[in-house]
């Protein structure tokens, strides 16, 4: 009884499947409860090994459409409060306290950024702190010397900023967060 088919097709894969997703037992309690009833130790530890891997959301207590759900929450939420940060600069911009407000509108992307993503906050802090922080550079550095400027290349100054910050944090989640 090796492959997941198999295993699938075992008389106590349903009862096991019961206790471990919907009553929510532990998986060593019923490994225990299966060697007291006489089932050999290996098969109960496959039988069990291969229900929490199929199983592991449910186990959990999250359903895929609840975490896509939140996913998608929150990334509008990071997009909607990454643009108010950038937005909050580029207002203030002949303001007397221009870095004091790039500085705390670089906080609020900054913890917009922690909250955003579950396993690299701390890289995700640091990019959203970034991201604020040179975008009015950025901005900056663009229109010194123009007069005028259409609308579009502010998508232009804001792609200029993104995507090495995009890049950045693919890549350093990639190194640090990735999957074992």
């Amino acid at each position: 009884m090796d492959s997941p088919n198999e295993i699938r097709n075992h008389p106590l894969y349903p009862l096991v499947r019961k206790m471990l997703v919907e009553e929510r037992q532990a998986p060593q309690t019923v490994i225990n409860q299966m060697i007291t009833n006489s089932v050999p130790v290996e098969t109960a530890q496959k039988i069990v090994y291969q229900i929490v891997q199929e199983n592991q959301l449910e186990i959990r207590g999250e359903s895929p459409q609840q975490i896509e759900e939140e996913e998608e929450d929150r990334g509008q939420v990071f997009l909607l409060g990454i643009f108010l940060a950038m937005v909050l600069p580029t207002i203030a911009e002949d303001s007397e306290n221009y870095f004091m407000i790039t500085l705390v509108a670089s906080v609020v992307g900054a913890v917009i950024g922690y909250f955003y993503d579950r396993r690299a906050k701390i890289l995700t802090a640091i990019c959203g702190f970034l991201l604020v922080f040179l975008y009015p550079i950025v901005q900056t550095w663009y229109l010194t010397g123009r007069s005028s400027y259409i609308n579009y290349e502010i998508l232009l100054i804001v792609a200029i900023t993104f995507i090495p910050i995009a890049i950045l944090y693919f890549l350093l989640r990639g190194i640090f967060y990735a999957k074992k």
